[in-house]
């Protein structure tokens, strides 16, 4: 049985869980392209990268709107079917960076490669996936100790 308890307590789970895998997703990008793409924006230096991780917490409220929708029925799907494997956030997360940079950018401006555009997009995506099932994901639809006991 779920009490409201328990469903407040998952929902401030999810949403934290969402929150810090935007703000790690972010956060990649900046080292990926940093360390990566042009070393010469500052990434030998850990005032650099302590910079990065700065500018991605607060460029991650500014992403949310973008990532909202996509997430919420990645979650949802989650839920539902008990989704609580790694992978599955991981792939979930990549296709929905596929599918955001695909709907957002701007190709024709961007000097990147087609290469570094696919290592950015997999590089967040991994890392953000793996940042909500540490989270979030792990405990999905896991039953509590009496509702296993219920079932013996």
């Amino acid at each position: 049985m779920i009490t409201i308890t328990n469903l407040t307590a998952r929902i401030f789970v999810i949403l934290t869980g969402y929150f810090l895998a935007v703000s790690a997703a972010v956060g990649s990008l900046g080292f990926i392209n940093v360390i990566f793409i042009n070393p010469s924006m500052g990434g030998n230096n850990i005032l650099g990268l302590l910079g990065i991780a700065l500018i991605s917490v607060f460029y991650s409220y500014v992403t949310w709107p973008y990532t909202i929708l996509p997430a919420l029925l990645i979650v949802a799907l989650g839920e539902v079917f008990s989704r609580r494997d790694k992978l599955f956030y991981i792939l979930a997360a990549i296709t929905m960076n596929l599918f955001l940079y695909a709907a957002y950018s701007d190709a024709g401006n961007q000097g990147d490669s087609i290469i570094a555009i696919l290592a950015k997009i997999l590089f967040s995506g991994f890392i953000g996936g793996l940042t909500y099932w540490m989270i979030a994901g792990r405990w999905t639809n896991i039953p509590s100790q009496r509702e296993y006991n219920n079932t013996l």
